[in-house]
């Protein structure tokens, strides 16, 4: 059976890809993947695009 794990940190990792600079992976291992590739998987997965198109898509100034 697959384990099925639930992420409450997906608004922290979606707001750091849009108002910071951090790299991705950096973003990963802040919200508690091992993985660059588990995080983009799983970000794919939830949000239908992967971390660095998110990131294209909604960046904004990062805030001081």
């Amino acid at each position: 059976m697959p384990q099925v794990i639930c992420y409450r940190n997906w608004p922290d990792a979606s707001d750091l890809l849009a108002t910071t600079d951090k790299e991705i992976k950096a973003i990963a291992l802040a919200i508690g993947f091992g993985s660059y590739d588990g995080f983009r998987r799983a970000f794919e997965r939830n949000f239908s695009v992967c971390p660095s198109t998110y990131r294209q898509a909604f960046h904004t100034e990062s805030r001081a």
